[in-house]
Protein backbone atom coordinates (compact mmCIF):
# COMPACT_ATOMS: atom_id res chain seq x y z
CA UNK A 1 0.00 0.00 0.00
CA UNK A 2 1.60 2.80 -1.60
CA UNK A 3 5.17 2.07 0.40
CA UNK A 4 3.75 1.16 3.64
CA UNK A 5 3.68 -2.01 5.33
CA UNK A 6 0.61 -3.71 5.58
CA UNK A 7 0.16 -6.65 8.53
CA UNK A 8 -3.05 -8.94 9.01
CA UNK A 9 -3.91 -9.99 11.96
CA UNK A 10 -3.90 -14.36 11.76
CA UNK A 11 -2.35 -14.56 8.77
CA UNK A 12 -0.99 -17.44 9.00
CA UNK A 13 -5.03 -19.01 10.13
CA UNK A 14 -6.68 -17.43 7.58
CA UNK A 15 -4.01 -18.39 5.57
CA UNK A 16 -5.25 -22.03 6.74
CA UNK A 17 -8.92 -21.71 6.61
CA UNK A 18 -8.73 -20.42 3.07
CA UNK A 19 -6.46 -22.88 1.95
CA UNK A 20 -8.88 -25.73 3.40
CA UNK A 21 -11.99 -23.97 2.45
CA UNK A 22 -10.35 -23.93 -1.45
CA UNK A 23 -10.26 -27.50 -0.73
CA UNK A 24 -13.38 -27.96 0.60
CA UNK A 25 -15.55 -26.22 -2.22
CA UNK A 26 -14.77 -28.42 -5.37
CA UNK A 27 -16.70 -30.79 -2.79
CA UNK A 28 -19.51 -28.52 -2.91
CA UNK A 29 -21.73 -29.53 -5.92
CA UNK A 30 -23.37 -25.72 -6.13
CA UNK A 31 -25.89 -26.50 -9.20
CA UNK A 32 -27.67 -29.30 -7.73
CA UNK A 33 -28.81 -27.24 -4.15
CA UNK A 34 -31.34 -24.69 -3.41
CA UNK A 35 -30.08 -21.10 -2.22
CA UNK A 36 -29.94 -22.20 1.63
CA UNK A 37 -28.66 -25.64 0.56
CA UNK A 38 -25.94 -24.13 -0.98
CA UNK A 39 -25.37 -21.75 2.27
CA UNK A 40 -25.48 -24.71 4.21
CA UNK A 41 -23.04 -26.76 2.14
CA UNK A 42 -20.53 -23.09 2.56
CA UNK A 43 -20.82 -23.53 6.65
CA UNK A 44 -19.10 -26.80 6.38
CA UNK A 45 -16.32 -24.86 5.05
CA UNK A 46 -13.34 -24.01 7.55
CA UNK A 47 -13.66 -20.27 8.48
CA UNK A 48 -16.65 -19.33 6.86
CA UNK A 49 -19.53 -18.54 9.30
CA UNK A 50 -23.48 -18.20 8.16
CA UNK A 51 -23.00 -14.49 7.78
CA UNK A 52 -20.47 -15.03 5.05
CA UNK A 53 -21.78 -17.83 3.80
CA UNK A 54 -24.94 -15.87 3.51
CA UNK A 55 -23.14 -12.65 1.63
CA UNK A 56 -21.17 -15.52 -0.92
CA UNK A 57 -25.08 -16.72 -1.70
CA UNK A 58 -27.00 -13.34 -2.27
CA UNK A 59 -24.28 -12.05 -4.30
CA UNK A 60 -23.43 -15.58 -6.35
CA UNK A 61 -27.06 -16.24 -6.87
CA UNK A 62 -28.53 -12.89 -6.27
CA UNK A 63 -30.79 -14.90 -3.46
CA UNK A 64 -33.30 -13.60 -1.24
CA UNK A 65 -33.88 -17.25 0.27
CA UNK A 66 -31.30 -15.66 2.82
CA UNK A 67 -30.16 -13.00 4.69
CA UNK A 68 -26.73 -11.21 5.72
CA UNK A 69 -27.05 -10.51 9.18
CA UNK A 70 -24.26 -7.81 10.29
CA UNK A 71 -24.03 -5.88 12.70
CA UNK A 72 -25.84 -2.31 11.54
CA UNK A 73 -28.93 -4.98 10.18
CA UNK A 74 -29.34 -6.40 13.55
CA UNK A 75 -29.57 -2.81 15.44
CA UNK A 76 -31.95 -1.98 13.03
CA UNK A 77 -34.37 -4.83 13.71
CA UNK A 78 -33.81 -4.47 17.39
CA UNK A 79 -34.87 -0.73 17.34
CA UNK A 80 -37.70 -1.86 14.99
CA UNK A 81 -39.20 -4.83 17.19
CA UNK A 82 -38.61 -7.42 14.68
CA UNK A 83 -35.48 -8.91 16.71
CA UNK A 84 -35.56 -9.07 20.65
CA UNK A 85 -33.26 -6.74 22.33
CA UNK A 86 -30.57 -9.58 23.67
CA UNK A 87 -30.37 -10.68 19.81
CA UNK A 88 -27.06 -12.54 19.00
CA UNK A 89 -26.81 -13.43 15.21
CA UNK A 90 -23.41 -15.73 16.50
CA UNK A 91 -25.53 -17.01 18.68
CA UNK A 92 -29.12 -17.64 17.04
CA UNK A 93 -28.09 -16.56 13.35
CA UNK A 94 -30.74 -18.94 11.75
CA UNK A 95 -33.61 -18.22 14.05
CA UNK A 96 -33.21 -14.24 13.67
CA UNK A 97 -32.92 -14.99 9.91
CA UNK A 98 -36.04 -16.47 9.81
CA UNK A 99 -37.61 -13.61 11.79
CA UNK A 100 -36.01 -11.44 9.34
CA UNK A 101 -37.46 -12.94 6.25
CA UNK A 102 -41.20 -13.20 7.62
CA UNK A 103 -40.85 -9.11 7.94
CA UNK A 104 -39.36 -8.74 4.26
CA UNK A 105 -42.40 -11.17 3.06
CA UNK A 106 -44.59 -9.43 5.39
CA UNK A 107 -43.22 -6.19 4.56
CA UNK A 108 -43.53 -7.29 0.72
CA UNK A 109 -40.12 -6.49 0.38
CA UNK A 110 -37.17 -8.25 -0.95
CA UNK A 111 -34.71 -9.42 1.45
CA UNK A 112 -31.88 -8.27 -0.22
CA UNK A 113 -33.37 -4.90 -0.81
CA UNK A 114 -34.50 -4.25 2.74
CA UNK A 115 -31.03 -5.43 4.35
CA UNK A 116 -28.78 -3.52 2.12
CA UNK A 117 -31.24 -0.29 2.78
CA UNK A 118 -30.55 -1.26 6.21
CA UNK A 119 -27.16 -1.28 6.10
CA UNK A 120 -26.75 1.59 4.35
CA UNK A 121 -28.73 3.66 6.47
CA UNK A 122 -27.71 2.28 9.90
CA UNK A 123 -23.48 2.42 9.20
CA UNK A 124 -23.83 6.42 8.31
CA UNK A 125 -26.75 7.50 11.26
CA UNK A 126 -25.08 8.67 14.58
CA UNK A 127 -25.95 6.78 17.79
CA UNK A 128 -27.39 10.07 19.44
CA UNK A 129 -29.71 10.67 16.44
CA UNK A 130 -30.94 6.68 16.71
CA UNK A 131 -31.77 7.51 20.22
CA UNK A 132 -33.68 10.23 19.62
CA UNK A 133 -35.72 8.64 17.04
CA UNK A 134 -36.28 5.26 19.01
CA UNK A 135 -37.40 7.82 22.01
CA UNK A 136 -37.36 11.22 21.07
CA UNK A 137 -39.18 12.32 24.47
CA UNK A 138 -36.03 11.40 26.69
CA UNK A 139 -33.63 13.06 24.57
CA UNK A 140 -35.49 16.26 24.42
CA UNK A 141 -35.64 16.01 28.10
CA UNK A 142 -32.11 15.95 28.48
CA UNK A 143 -31.44 19.24 25.79
CA UNK A 144 -34.07 20.77 28.18
CA UNK A 145 -31.84 20.55 31.19
CA UNK A 146 -28.96 21.85 29.69
CA UNK A 147 -27.18 24.39 31.41
CA UNK A 148 -28.56 28.22 30.22
CA UNK A 149 -25.30 28.75 28.60
CA UNK A 150 -25.85 25.78 26.39
CA UNK A 151 -29.31 27.15 25.37
CA UNK A 152 -28.07 30.83 25.22
CA UNK A 153 -25.73 29.89 22.78
CA UNK A 154 -27.85 27.91 20.36
CA UNK A 155 -30.44 30.81 20.46
CA UNK A 156 -27.58 33.16 19.66
CA UNK A 157 -26.99 31.33 16.09
CA UNK A 158 -30.71 30.73 16.00
CA UNK A 159 -31.74 34.17 15.35
CA UNK A 160 -29.76 34.83 12.31
CA UNK A 161 -31.85 32.49 10.15
CA UNK A 162 -35.38 33.63 12.44
CA UNK A 163 -35.22 30.01 13.61
CA UNK A 164 -36.56 28.06 16.61
CA UNK A 165 -33.81 28.99 19.01
CA UNK A 166 -33.68 25.79 20.96
CA UNK A 167 -34.75 22.34 21.35
CA UNK A 168 -36.12 23.33 24.71
CA UNK A 169 -37.71 26.61 23.58
CA UNK A 170 -39.57 24.43 21.01
CA UNK A 171 -40.65 22.28 23.37
CA UNK A 172 -42.31 24.78 25.33
CA UNK A 173 -43.61 26.53 22.14
CA UNK A 174 -45.20 23.92 20.27
CA UNK A 175 -46.31 24.41 16.77
CA UNK A 176 -50.17 24.75 16.71
CA UNK A 177 -51.86 21.90 14.87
Amino acid sequence: MQGRAVRYRFARQRSSYLAAALRGLHGVNESALDDVGFRDALLALPGIGPKTASWIVRNRRGSDKVAILDVHVVRACRVMGVFPENADPTRRYAELEQRFLQFCMRAHARASVMDAVMWDTMRRISTSFLNFLVDPGSVLQDVKHRPRREQTRCREAGEDEGMATSAAEAMDNPIPA
